[in-house]
């Protein structure tokens, strides 16, 4: 009973951020989000060749590591509408973004969720979160506390923008 109610919470406080916006989430850790894609530079829907939709499995992943997932052809923009990842571990990974050498958390362990052991964690966004052209995607352990490894199952789904 205590886990079906700590899920419902967990779900609860997802709506409640999706309904806040994803922006609100990057501009609470002090930095300022990053611009949009120009108008009208991509047609909707995209064409095959621009949607990104990767199915993978990463495993022991160490505490502090930086996984990369994909990486951003340095002509495009790349916006991820729906990214849904299943942790076993220590379960402080996040959806990061590392460009010139520098990491950006885009969705912290925290909003992921990470409170019920092997959970789903789920973002999906209408408007997205934009990647930079260039940049690196990457899974991103945070995990100072143990020396728990992380396994991570995930898919990430988006669309490749013009500059």
């Amino acid at each position: 009973m205590f886990i079906f109610r700590l899920r419902l919470f967990f779900l609860a406080a997802i709506t409640l951020v999706a309904l806040l916006g994803a922006n609100a989430c990057t501009r609470a850790s002090g930095s300022a989000p990053l611009p949009p894609p120009p108008a009208g530079s991509t047609s909707w829907p995209p064409a095959t060749d621009r949607i990104v939709n990767l199915d993978g499995q990463e495993e022991d992943i160490v505490p502090l590591e930086r996984r990369g997932i994909y990486v951003v052809p340095v002509n495009r923009w790349l916006v991820v509408t729906d990214f849904t990842a299943v942790v076993d571990g220590a379960e402080r990974i996040n959806l990061g973004e590392v460009f010139a050498g520098e990491l950006r958390i885009r969705l912290g362990y925290l909003f992921l969720g990470n409170l019920v052991h092997e959970d789903l964690h789920a973002f999906h966004s209408t408007t997205g979160l934009v990647f930079r052209p260039g940049s690196v995607v990457v899974l991103a352990s945070t995990n100072t506390l143990t020396n728990i490894n992380d396994d991570v199952r995930y898919n990430l789904v988006g669309y490749l923008a013009d500059l």
